[in-house]
């Protein structure tokens, strides 16, 4: 084991304690989570679950990555979907209708699967809306990471490349309007 990897594990135990100290949950609203490829994060876990009184069967391991970093893709695949898959199992979490709130939005990317929007962030209050969409301008069909923000210099490469490679361009939803 690394050294860096000794210090993250100890900070990670030392936050969860003092975590656990400030905070109690009955259960109902607390899943405790656990990353399998770090044993002593189960222990971890496990400690934080009895000292908030989090039931047994909130207590979840996910096999992942190691690294600091992880793309949309590895976060949906091997996190997101399989916790909302277990939860729902589980019946800790409902899938359904969702009623809309008056005076709200519910905004959507044009790129479902790779936008954040209010699947993630919730809805929009109208007052946070100043303008009306006019038409799609560009449509690129590129890696995710390209749209992550930080990245202006893969994005900007990602627009002269598709003047060299006019297939990466989706030519259909061009200049699409709303």
């Amino acid at each position: 084991m690394t050294g860096m990897k000794k210090i993250w594990i100890r900070i990670t135990i030392f936050i969860f304690t003092l975590a656990s100290i400030f905070a109690y949950a009955g259960g109902d609203e607390v899943v405790v989570i656990y990353n399998t490829r770090v044993p002593a994060s189960e222990d971890v876990a496990k400690h934080y679950a009895k000292v908030r009184h989090v039931p047994q069967n909130q207590i979840y391991g996910f096999s992942l990555t190691a690294n600091e970093e992880m793309s949309r893709d590895e976060f949906r695949n091997s996190f997101q979907m399989p916790l909302a898959r277990r939860l729902e199992y589980d019946g800790l979490w409902k899938f359904g209708p969702v009623k809309i709130p008056a005076g709200e939005y519910f905004m959507m990317g044009d790129n479902r699967n790779n936008s954040y929007d209010s699947r993630f962030w919730g809805f929009v209050p109208r007052s946070n809306i100043v303008g009306t969409p006019l038409l799609i301008y560009m449509s690129i069909d590129a890696p995710e990471q390209v749209w992550e923000p930080g990245h202006i210099g893969m994005r900007f490469a990602t627009y002269l490349n598709a003047l060299i490679h006019p297939r990466d361009v989706r030519w259909r939803r061009l200049f699409h309007t709303f």
